[in-house]
């Protein structure tokens, strides 16, 4: 429900399996109908400086340099649909951003790079702002994930089920 409390859990990477997981929507706390990918990384706090060239870096860094896990969390279709809109306008804003800076290097415009390092630092800002409201953010900490805004009956399910 839209007014229900949202909470921070932590939880082992292994309690997360998609097999072991309690099939409830972690962002409502109804009964879950799908899995949604979800990736838990290690952000170090340098790693925000990144996001000055654009969000593009940070986006690389937090795929390739930094650790990750992979994980399949349950959610209600609606959510997920919500969650893949958001992705999906978050990739054609970068494919905005690719393509001003394309132009800028062929037309050696200092205008269009600057407004494609804006459009690519806005994106990713406001996919950082967004993210929390959609679906869940998964930071990775060792063995665990620690998941921000998860609904309170899922965080009771996952931490009763332990």
């Amino acid at each position: 429900m839209p007014g229900d409390p949202i909470i921070v859990v932590t939880v082992p990477l292994a309690r997360l399996a998609p097999t072991i997981v309690p099939q409830i929507c972690l962002k409502t706390g109804e009964k879950a109908q799908c899995l949604v990918p979800t990736v838990a990384s290690t952000i170090p706090r340098w790693a925000w400086v990144l996001m000055a060239a654009g969000g593009v870096p940070f986006l690389a860094a937090r795929r390739w340099l930094f650790p990750r896990a992979e994980l399949m969390l349950p959610a209600r279709n609606r959510v997920a649909d919500r969650w893949s809109l958001v992705t999906r306008g978050l990739a054609g804003c970068f494919a905005v951003a690719a393509v001003l800076l394309l132009w800028s290097v062929i037309t050696v415009s200092p205008v269009s790079f600057f407004a494609a390092v804006f459009v690519g630092a806005t994106a990713t800002a406001v996919w950082w702002l967004l993210l929390p409201s959609v679906w869940i953010l998964a930071e990775l900490d060792g063995t665990q994930a620690r998941l921000s805004g998860v609904h309170v009956s899922a965080a009771r399910a996952l931490s009763s089920s332990s």
